[in-house]
């Protein structure tokens, strides 16, 4: 009777870990897709904010982000401003950008790839990010092209 008693036992247990490992292991490709989404909804919300606001810029600091001239155009002045108050001031450009606590890099460059805008640091290897491609036009009427990654 023991013995029929360690195998039921050992059998409950063997089971019990089964479950919990096959629940782990969906828990983790959860919680990835969370923080993918997450990231998503940071970055397009980012996006937007750059693209569909006017944005209230004084001496080249923004005081509100955004640099819509009149929508699809974009404003050079803003844009050129934004690449000289990335160069100085990122971590505040996150916080504006309500991105604290993550990284992010904003190209904006012309479809013949000449960069007009090139702001943060490089995108680490096998770091969890998303990118955000927007399109718009500059003053000139050419087309521009807004990549943006969070990570």
């Amino acid at each position: 009777m023991a013995f029929e008693f360690i195998i039921a036992v050992v059998l409950i247990l063997a089971i019990v870990f089964y479950i919990i490992n096959y629940l782990n292991t969906g828990v983790f490709v959860f919680s990835r897709e969370a923080q993918l989404n997450d990231l998503e909804s940071k970055a397009v919300q980012a996006s937007n904010l750059l693209l569909y606001n006017p944005g209230v810029w004084a001496s080249g600091q923004p005081k509100q982000l955004g640099l819509e001239l009149s929508w699809p155009v974009l404003n050079s002045t803003k844009l050129n401003d934004l690449q000289n108050y990335c160069n100085t001031n990122y971590d505040d450009l996150l916080e504006k950008l309500d991105l604290s606590g993550k990284k992010t890099r904003i190209i904006v460059d012309e479809t013949t790839g000449q960069n007009i805008v090139l702001c943060g640091p490089d995108l680490p290897r096998a770091v969890l990010n998303v990118n955000v491609k927007r399109f718009a036009l500059s003053e000139s009427n050419r087309p521009l092209i807004l990549n943006l990654w969070v990570w």
